[in-house]
């Protein structure tokens, strides 16, 4: 939330949709809450970007650093 606070929209939004899903179950409903209000926030160009993002997280280990 405070990389997407902060102006860091992509990073963020990748870093929570990350997040939610490796989250464990009981801890999904309060980051899918975080995360779709950032979705929402978010433009389509940021969105798509974001998610390819996450994709490389979940797959390659990265942290979202460029």
């Amino acid at each position: 939330n405070l990389l997407f606070q902060s102006g860091k929209i992509v990073r963020g939004l990748a870093m929570m949709t990350a997040a939610l899903q490796r989250a464990p179950a009981a801890d999904q409903p309060w980051i899918r809450s975080m995360q779709e209000e950032a979705f929402a926030a978010a433009g389509e160009a940021d969105r798509r970007t974001a998610i390819s993002l996450a994709d490389d997280i979940l797959t390659k280990g990265n942290n979202g650093d460029q």
